[in-house]
């Protein structure tokens, strides 16, 4: 919060200036970091109390220390960081006013370059005809008309403040290497769950989790096959349920749990359960749809609520009999 004040702060005694410059300085357009690579941190913030901490460890990207942050959102704000341009001046008779803009409006931005804060400035909104970006050095007294070569449209939703936007969306990143064991448990028909320990890479074990006993032949290539799907498995987006509602999705549409162990012991699992739809919506072919027929509900760590997709997860989604030889079909086992 006191970070947030301090933006306040600096934003009232940025509009309170007016433009005394007429030429680019070192000073007042130094956006850029060209290094981007010894970028360790960047802190991101809002007037709407929003406020998001990025920090560098090791190869990894964290969000406010407790999330992996999207590689995505990270490949744009180096982008941005790395080859942000002034394109122009603001026009003397708009300073005032764009001013005022960015007290109110933009997103306070701090980098840090090998734990040293290295630049401070705001970023505003887009121009009119959305090709460019007001910005501001801290302290200074001009804004600038920014954009970045090669990108077209503005960099504003770069540097959002907002922690869930900067959230990755997977769960299960794993390589074949790194996984223990992976457990498939049907809620619905229990003798498909599953469970693979992964001994060597090259030697597996299959348990039926009905039985608890192991099975004697299974198809190898079948199991690596599912294994390596963990790769990348993710998620659509985040989602706010009421208690009572989820109470209630628990209780009646309840689809598959999947728990991944890691070499180290540590797990990581998702459980599943359709979406039930409201009355009067139907399906292409005229039948009243009873759930969504393309996502489901998923519940990560028993703790947050996602949106996932069939398509993600159908193809790990396997009765035990699929490690057999038998070919599973949408109709054919409970992961639809």
């Amino acid at each position: 919060m006191k970070r947030i004040i301090l933006f306040c702060a600096l934003g009232l005694a940025i509009f309170a200036c007016g433009s005394k410059k007429d030429t680019l300085t070192n000073k007042d357009n130094e956006f850029k970091v060209k290094d981007t690579a010894s970028i360790d941190k960047i802190f991101l913030a809002n007037k709407g109390n929003q406020s998001v901490t990025l920090t560098k460890q090791g190869k990894v990207w964290m969000v406010n220390n407790e999330f992996e942050a999207r590689g995505d959102m990270m490949d744009n704000i180096l982008f941005a960081i790395r080859n942000v341009e002034v394109k122009q001046f603001v026009p003397k008779a708009a300073v005032d006013n764009t001013m005022k803009l960015l007290a109110v409006a933009a997103t306070k931005v701090e980098i840090y370059v090998k734990g040293k804060l290295a630049r401070v400035y705001y970023v505003g909104g887009p121009t009119q005809d959305h090709f460019g970006t007001y910005m501001v050095m801290q302290d200074a007294e001009t804004p600038y008309i920014c954009y970045v070569p090669g990108h077209r449209g503005y960099i504003s939703n770069f540097f959002t403040p907002m922690a869930d936007e900067w959230r990755s969306r997977q769960i299960f990143h794993y390589s074949l290497d790194e996984i223990g064991s992976v457990k498939t448990e049907f809620y619905r028909a229990p003798d498909y769950s599953w469970e693979i320990i992964n001994l060597d890479n090259k030697n597996f074990k299959l348990k039926s989790l009905a039985t608890n006993k192991f099975v004697e032949s299974f198809d190898t290539g079948a199991v690596k096959m599912v294994l390596k799907e963990f790769k990348a498995l993710g998620f659509e987006s985040f989602v706010t349920i009421n208690p009572l509602r989820l109470d209630s999705v628990k209780a009646k549409y309840p689809l598959y749990k999947i728990t991944v162990t890691d070499r180290t012991g540590k797990a990581r699992s998702l459980d599943l359960y359709e979406i039930p739809m409201q009355p009067g919506v139907y399906t292409m072919d005229g039948k009243e749809a009873k759930v969504d027929v393309d996502r489901m509900y998923g519940i990560v760590d028993g703790t947050t609520t996602t949106i996932c997709q069939y398509f993600t997860y159908d193809p790990v989604a396997v009765p035990i009999t699929f490690f057999m030889g038998q070919s599973p079909t949408n109709s054919g086992y409970p992961g639809r």
